[in-house]
């Protein structure tokens, strides 16, 4: 994955760190739940809320060998909101 950092809309103060693009045929890639322009929250227990990007770089590959759990948020707009409540429908039929 590759990352830049930007100014947060919400918080001029802050700072996010945004997916940029994939490595073509990685793991990411390949598992397609992330996308470019989807926000890093977490890496493991370490929040990047406020984080740099040299800080997000460093907790990626400084995670342990094995899983790794990351927290991903996706900016919203009319597409997934449909996505959404398509899948809640069909959560709630089961």
């Amino acid at each position: 994955m590759f990352f830049s950092q930007f100014q947060d809309p919400e918080n001029l103060r802050d700072t996010v760190i945004v997916i940029r693009s994939l490595i073509p045929g990685g793991t990411a890639q390949q598992d397609g739940r992330i996308v470019p322009g989807d926000r890093l929250v977490y890496v493991n227990d370490t929040r990047l809320d406020k984080a740099s990007l040299d800080a997000a770089v460093h907790s990626l590959k400084g995670a342990p060998f094995g899983p790794v759990r990351l927290g991903i948020a996706r900016p919203v707009n009319d597409d997934n909101i449909k996505i959404q409540d398509k899948e809640e429908k069909v959560s709630q039929v089961r």
